[in-house]
């Protein structure tokens, strides 16, 4: 790696990368846990991409409001991409199972219709049966209500729920939730956080092994009916009607 190391100290010293971006660089050319990354990486160098690599890798993706959003990119820990989508899911894994009663472990999945939604989510399954526990997976489009609704259904340690929320359409993120079906709350937040920030590897299985095994269990259809009967109870009777305008509104 030395090249390649010596290119990105060239290229810290001319300007063309900040050194918080040199040196996160040099840890994904040089730290084993970013060997599947490394040949990505080595083109943008050979290429001289200095502006994207900067971009990318500038910063620590923060893990923070529930989860880990930001813009998609193969690479770059500034980025959404297969290794900081694994780092959160990993990262949750380990602080669960830190607990000193864990209990059954379990996590309910779902993914929105945002790019690659589906691949992240197959990931996070992938990397909870890894660590030990059994997945409930929602297989298709569906919104966060539901992905909560799952978590309390079905008395789940935890939940992941992919999307980016309001974000633009380049994003992509991770949100996890706790076995209450709401977001991580304090004193949980942090100590995942910090989980996620240092995790080392990232154990995983196949993940249509892990169906085939029963382990990733598809419960769309299920949760779809329950979740819409529990919905309809809070609907009003009647047609909808106007509220009046706030005094001043326009």
């Amino acid at each position: 790696m030395d090249p390649y190391l010596t290119a990105v100290e060239s290229a810290e010293a001319q300007g063309k990368i900040t050194p918080a971006a040199a040196k996160n660089i040099a840890d994904w050319l040089s730290q084993p846990r970013y060997l599947e990354y490394r040949g990505e990486l080595i083109a943008h160098i050979e290429r001289q991409d200095w502006k994207k690599l900067d971009d990318v890798f500038w910063t620590v993706i923060p893990f923070g409001t529930g989860g880990r959003r930001g813009r998609m990119y193969p690479i770059g820990s500034n980025a959404i991409n297969d290794r900081t989508i694994g780092e959160s899911a990993q990262g949750l894994a380990d602080y669960i199972l830190s607990q000193p009663n864990p209990g059954q472990l379990s996590c309910a999945i779902a993914y929105d219709t945002r790019h690659r939604s589906r691949h992240f989510a197959e990931l996070c399954a992938s990397i909870m049966v890894a660590n030990g526990f059994q997945v409930v997976f929602l297989d298709g489009y569906r919104a966060t209500p539901q992905l909560s609704y799952a978590v309390r259904h079905f008395g789940c340690s935890c939940g992941i729920m992919v999307t980016a929320s309001h974000n633009p359409p380049s994003d992509n993120a991770v949100k996890v939730y706790w076995s209450t079906g709401g977001q991580v709350l304090p004193p949980h937040d942090e100590k995942i956080i910090d989980g996620v920030m240092q995790v080392e590897q990232i154990h995983r299985v196949d993940f249509d092994q892990a169906v085939a095994e029963g382990k990733v269990r598809f419960v769309t259809q299920e949760i779809d009916e329950k979740f819409q009967s529990a919905t309809l109870k809070f609907a009003w009777a009647g047609s909808r009607r106007r509220f009046p305008e706030c005094p001043g509104a326009r």
